[in-house]
This record gives structure tokens, C-alpha cells and sequence, in this order.
């Protein structure tokens, strides 16, 4: 979801909606959310990876930016994720949805785990 803070709060509310495809097996037991703050076109300052993975690096083990705050949504029964369903064409991924209310400026996120 993207903020645009030189412009004014909208009045109606913000829904955005994508998937994310999973590429380990393991059990799933969270999603990380963090923030990027684009101020100019050479200057953003995150508070999530230090730096941007590429699809080579995906096994590699993430760097988190330090001394800042990142929020994870827990999975109310983490679902473990088989090798044999990354194998196969059923790639699972996670659909998200994510509002914004700017009336209260509440953000609510949710999170589930598709296999077909």
C-alpha cells in the first residue's frame, strides 16, 4: 500500500489486494510488514531488508535493518508448506488484503494460504 504524504488524506477508504508466492517449504508462521520512505528519487529509508533480494538470493539469509520496527501478522494456525507443492504447478502463495480507514486510520491486514 502506498502514501502519498504531500497530498491530502483521502475520504474514502484504501483496499489493496495482490499474492505473494511462496518459494520454501517450512511452516508458515507469520508475515513481516515494514515501511519505506521514499523522499526523493535517490533517497528511501526503510525500516524492513537492508537490501533488496533477488530471485538468486531467495534461499539466502535476510538482513533486517537494525534499531527500527518491523510488524508481523502471526498465523492463526501456521500451515507448513511441503516440498512436493513447490514441485508441482499448484505454486502456493499467500493472498493479502490490506484497508485503510482513514476516518479512524485504522490499517487491518489479511493473510491466507492458497495451494490450487
Amino acid at each position: 500500500m502506498e502514501f502519498d504524504f504531500i497530498s491530502n488524506i483521502p475520504s474514502h477508504k484504501l483496499t489493496t489486494e495482490g499474492d505473494i508466492k511462496l518459494t520454501r517449504a517450512g511452516t508458515l508462521h507469520g508475515v513481516v510488514l515494514w515501511m519505506d520512505f521514499h523522499l526523493t528519487e535517490k533517497l528511501t529509508v526503510t525500516t524492513g531488508l537492508r537490501q533488496k533480494q533477488e530471485p538468486a538470493e531467495e534461499r539466502s539469509k535476510l538482513q533486517w535493518v537494525r534499531h527500527t520496527k518491523q510488524g508481523v501478522y502471526f498465523m492463526q494456525s501456521p500451515p507448513r508448506i511441503q516440498d512436493e507443492a513447490l514441485v508441482k504447478n499448484t505454486v502456493p502463495r499467500v493472498r493479502y488484503s490490506v484497508n485503510f480507514e482513514p476516518s479512524t486510520g485504522e490499517i487491518d491486514f489479511d493473510f491466507q494460504l492458497h495451494t490450487s
